[in-house]
């Protein structure tokens, strides 16, 4: 699968106890889904999701 495009993040977070961690997470987008198929989408997630406003996706 190609990869559309890609971040690198350093996230620092605190445990229950105070202590300190770092993390390093990488996301990739591999697919764009748009208009009415990604309405689709999320409203099968989500049934009380609105559909966007005239001319807005």
């Amino acid at each position: 699968m190609d990869t559309l495009f890609a971040w690198l993040f350093i996230i620092n977070y605190f445990g229950d106890d105070d202590t300190k961690y770092e993390a390093l997470y990488t996301m990739k987008i591999t697919d764009v889904v748009r208009g009415d198929e990604a309405f689709t989408v999320l409203q099968a997630e989500n049934e009380f999701i609105e559909p966007a406003p005239e001319g807005m996706e």
